[in-house]
């Protein structure tokens, strides 16, 4: 500050004086007209941002970035979170760059269980029992649930419909065959039905083969000629089974045919 003066015999030009409880003092101005002023002392209040205060900040702020960055990996990052149960065993929450959530680890038993959702919104549940039977479910995007287990359960892929019809190479006593059933699936047969459509015959037989083993399911006289003999159930047939019929009494170049109808199954 200036030195002390009389309000009545301040300098002209006139000066602003300042009042500090006691006398007037004339405030200091320097050349570029700029007050100046005298700090004697300051006391920070407690939680101001001194350098240690913004050096936690700084690592606070770092580690959100890290945590920014895995989330948003495009390479081989992935995000991992993951703890032990009561029982000490790992479970785990991974996100992949592919957009997979998956979520495993092993129970008390030693048993392996993951879910897997995929982008196409598929969810796959898969687990294997203590007797190491594999048991996974599959729930597509289309909100289809295909269930596969150790045991077959019934599915339905397509109509089992189709027809066989021969011209016999030869007179008497002729066995026909259908195709066999082919891998990867099961044939539920529900109804056959078979037919001389040239002459009335002595007999006919329906039946299938199974691992070699041929099985009788109907025989019948039949009343005419081109008479539809029919036999309904329930029949399945896995890998290369098939339907044969026996024509008693035929004669050469009579025409005969196997119609088939079912659905067919899908394997687990």
């Amino acid at each position: 500050m200036a030195d002390f003066v009389i309000p009545d015999q301040a300098p002209y030009p006139r000066s602003a004086l300042g009042w500090d409880g006691t006398d007037f003092y004339v405030i200091s101005v320097n050349n570029l007209g700029e007050v100046d002023v005298n700090v004697i002392g300051s006391a920070l209040p407690g939680g101001a941002a001194t350098s240690a205060n913004q050096g936690t900040m700084i690592t606070a702020l770092w580690l959100i970035d890290d945590l920014r960055n895995a989330l948003a990996s495009v390479d081989t990052d992935y995000l991992l979170i993951g703890g032990y149960d009561n029982a000490g065993v790992v479970r785990k929450l991974r996100t992949n760059p592919f957009g997979s959530v998956v979520i495993a680890g092993r129970d008390a038993g030693g048993v392996y269980n993951t879910i897997l959702t995929d982008p196409s919104g598929g969810v796959h549940v898969s687990g294997v029992t203590r007797a190491g039977f594999s048991n996974p479910f599959y729930i597509d995007g289309s909100d289809g649930l295909f269930v596969k287990g150790q045991d077959q359960l019934f599915s339905f892929k397509e109509p089992l419909a189709f027809r066989k019809y021969v011209d016999l190479a030869a007179g008497g006593d002729q066995a026909v065959n259908t195709n066999a059933v082919p891998a990867g699936v099961i044939w539920v047969v529900t109804n056959i039905l078979v037919r001389n459509e040239t002459k009335l015959i002595n007999n006919i037989w329906i039946g299938y083969n199974h691992d070699g083993t041929a099985v009788g399911l109907k025989n019948v006289n039949p009343p005419a000629a081109n008479f539809g003999l029919n036999w309904s159930g329930l029949l399945t047939l896995d890998v290369n089974d098939y339907i044969r019929c026996w024509f008693y009494g035929c004669d050469l170049g009579d025409r005969v045919d196997i119609e088939v109808t079912g659905y067919i199954m899908t394997e687990e």
